[in-house]
């Protein structure tokens, strides 16, 4: 930490209070807080806002915001030009998970700098926050909806709907653009007392990096630029486009791995049919909030599986199984589709989209017009273009969202591509669905001192993705001046997808012992126990074995169990088994589409469980190699 911060932290004592006239005193300021989150171990972490003036271009517009700042302090002896995280979105929400981040940027910041994040204004923790609950509302209501022009008009609604009360409650949407948050930036490194900074922008965060590059040059030292998005690009106009290149782009690399295309012949056909059929008969299920385990009834038609995968493209964990789920839905089994889009109920709360749509009606589709979104869709084969009407999408999409947003378009000279020789990273991953590669290329023409790679085997975010991407990024901002260390690159292998389990497959076991359950067994080697006794294959996370005891009757688990799988009642017994001298009864459930076996014996005073599940393509090769060796070995503790 510098000591001008430690001047300000004074100041903010001083001053206090929650706004401060613009001119008294001068603006930018410090104002320290209490951090909002729990700070990491080992770490020190100043938190508190910095007071901006509502618009930094109208001198007589006294107003001001504050924007919620964290500062990870650096090593004493470390550089004095810190890392500034650009967050994207527009409107992601950055300061309440910051002590989390550290864990990715962390890695990136190797030399002991102070690394600062922040909510850009109108985001999170920043004051005022621009939040949608009306958006929130209409998304969580379209999970269910069969009418896709319902569906598009329920969300429009929604959206002017937030947009007409922000303005009613006196909110100047018009302040909540690219050129204010490239001046707050400025503001931030100003009032944090730094000379210079380094920019780590990501997805949006890659466009407003670049109009901080324009607009403030000589306060940069370096920038990394990830997942970027041209200044000229309209990410409304194109998302659709993008994100189907995006897909089509992993069918084709799963077409030409002759492993990948044998277990799923003609993937694209099989989606096209599978989008088809789930339009004409779409199937509610239950679909699972992976933050808060809360659950809610989700209509899966093809459309909604396509938006799924459209999400689940960001993701690099959830790339190698998308093939493996799209031939199980075609085979009727849903459950890992279901399990996958459990990531919809988490999407409402990601954004500050009060903030989102004030940034892209002011910058987005300048000059743009129904005919660029009419020219897209046009070459969409049907499955992918939706169900819902042309008419209905162009009168309810982002152009009419925007024709009743209270604001008015920036000018056309924020469009201009960048020209600067500051020292740049570039990186991209290779199926990103938003920001493909060739928007990176097309940004790196411009810059004449950069590097840029492809990562391959990613989605979205490359620095929060790839341990390589992180290193590469440490490597250049050590060093801006010279290329970067990136023989790591040189080691990435291509994406390796999830396949079905082959009959007489070997699966190798480990042994484990609980001492509070009293008993021992096996499982799978590689797999995670994600609780005691509850064993989870970490490459599909709906292949799970269970290997446990609890010290009440069968009757009583069998109760219990019924409750927590969602049945009515438990079944009959599908057949017993002896093994060890131990008799066991079998029961075959279905959870979610999915197949399950479980078994249970009584043993002195408490009853054992063994429980498999899997999918219908892997059930009998895992009964085999791993359900009927756990029950040979689960033993009391010795």
């Amino acid at each position: 930490m510098r000591l001008s911060l430690v001047f300000l932290l004074f100041l903010a004592l001083l001053f206090g209070g929650i706004y401060v006239n613009a001119q008294e005193p001068s603006l930018p300021i410090f104002e320290a807080a209490e951090c909002p989150f729990t700070v990491p171990a080992g770490t020190t972490i100043t938190c508190g806002f910095v007071v901006v003036p509502e618009d930094h271009f109208d001198s007589a517009n006294t107003n001001t915001i504050r924007l919620a700042v964290a500062i990870a302090e650096g090593a004493e002896d470390g550089p004095a030009d810190p890392i500034i995280v650009l967050s994207g979105g527009p409107g992601e929400k950055t300061v309440a998970n910051a002590g989390l981040a550290l864990g990715v940027f962390g890695s990136v910041n190797t030399e002991g700098r102070d690394l600062i994040q922040f909510d850009q204004r109108g985001v999170g923790l920043s004051e005022p926050a621009l939040e949608c609950p009306e958006f929130s509302e209409a998304f969580l209501a379209n999970l269910t909806e069969t009418d896709p022009n319902a569906a598009a008009e329920r969300l429009f609604n929604g959206v002017t709907a937030c947009g007409a009360r922000l303005a009613d409650e006196g909110f100047n949407l018009n302040a909540f653009n690219t050129l204010q948050n490239a001046a707050d930036v400025e503001a931030i490194r100003i009032a944090l007392g730094y000379e210079q900074v380094n920019l780590l922008g990501v997805s949006y965060g890659s466009e407003l990096a670049q109009s901080i590059m324009r607009d403030f040059p000589a306060s940069i030292r370096s920038v990394v630029i990830d997942s970027v998005l041209p200044l000229d690009e309209s990410f409304f106009v194109n998302a659709s486009r993008t994100v189907i290149e995006s897909l089509d782009r992993l069918l084709a690399t799963c077409a030409a791995d002759d492993a990948c295309n044998s277990a799923y012949p003609d993937l694209r056909g099989t989606l096209f049919s599978v989008i088809d059929r789930y339009n004409a008969e779409p199937v509610e299920v239950q679909i699972t909030n992976p933050l808060n385990g809360e659950q809610v009834p989700y209509l899966m038609t093809g459309d909604n599986i396509l938006s799924t995968l459209s999400i689940l493209l960001y993701q690099a964990p959830t790339l190698p199984q998308l093939p493996r789920a799209i031939s199980d839905v075609a085979n009727g089994d849903l459950a890992l589709m279901t399990q996958l889009s459990g990531i919809l109920l988490i999407a409402p709360d990601l954004l500050s989209r009060g903030m989102n749509y004030s940034v892209f009606c002011q910058d987005d589709l300048i000059g743009r017009d129904a005919q660029d979104f009419l020219d897209v869709f046009a070459a969409l084969p049907p499955q992918y273009a939706g169900r819902a009407d042309i008419e209905v999408a162009i009168e309810t999409g982002p152009l009419a969202m925007c024709a009743n947003w209270p604001v008015t378009p920036l000018d056309a000279s924020i469009l201009e591509p960048l020209q600067s020789d500051i020292p740049t990273l570039v990186l991209s991953g290779e199926f990103d669905p938003v920001t493909p590669s060739e928007y990176a290329a097309r940004v790196a023409e411009g810059l004449s001192n950069s590097y840029s790679y492809i990562i391959p085997a990613i989605g979205h975010s490359a620095n929060v993705s790839s341990e390589c991407a992180r290193a590469i990024s440490a490597s250049f901002i050590s060093d801006p001046a010279s290329q970067p260390a990136d023989s790591c690159f040189e080691a990435l292998e291509p994406i390796q997808f999830v396949l079905p389990l082959e009959a007489g497959a070997s699966i190798p076991l480990t042994a484990f012992s609980s001492e509070a359950m009293g008993i021992q067994g096996v499982y799978p080697e590689g797999w995670t126990e994600a609780q005691p006794g509850i064993f989870v294959n970490p490459e599909n996370p709906n292949i799970g074995i269970f290997v446990q005891a609890a010290p009440i009757s069968a009757e009583q688990l069998q109760t219990t169990l019924a409750g927590q799988l969602g049945l009515d009642a438990w079944p009959e017994a599908s057949g017993t088994t002896t093994v060890n001298d131990r008799e066991w009864m079998l029961y075959d459930v279905s959870l979610l589409g999915q197949p399950s076996r479980v078994a249970l014996t009584s043993e002195g005073e408490s009853t054992w469980l063994v429980m498999l599940i899997a999918p219908q393509g892997d059930f009998d090769v895992l009964i085999a190699q791993v359900f009927e060796p756990a029950l040979e070995a689960v033993a009391p503790l010795e």
